[in-house]
């Protein structure tokens, strides 16, 4: 488990994708909830095409899965007009059961 604190809209995360996701030989997965503020989530493909911007919000779930991790990018951008701070709360499988083969 991770957490990221936004404390306003000056601070952002700019277009990464995660480690485990690159030195994983399979598919892994993050669940990410949302809590406080509402906050744009944007992912991309990691070739060129047009990305998504969704806006989460307070109690928001976002699931990443499959080759998601491995195929597109994300961040979460400035905001001029953001209200108030946000929490990003962070779930991954264990890193070592994760690479494990079979």
């Amino acid at each position: 488990m991770g957490l990221c604190l936004y404390r306003d809209g000056s601070d952002r995360v700019a277009w990464h994708g995660d480690r485990i996701a690159r030195e994983s030989p399979r598919d892994t997965m993050v669940a990410i909830v949302s809590l406080g503020a509402r906050r744009p989530f944007g992912p991309r493909p990691r070739s060129e095409g047009p990305g998504l911007r969704l806006q989460l919000g307070h109690g928001d779930l976002l699931v990443m899965g499959g080759s998601a991790q491995r195929t597109w990018l994300h961040g979460v951008p400035k905001v001029p007009s953001c209200l108030g701070a946000r929490i990003s709360v962070q779930f991954r499988p264990r890193w070592g059961e994760n690479l494990r083969a079979g």
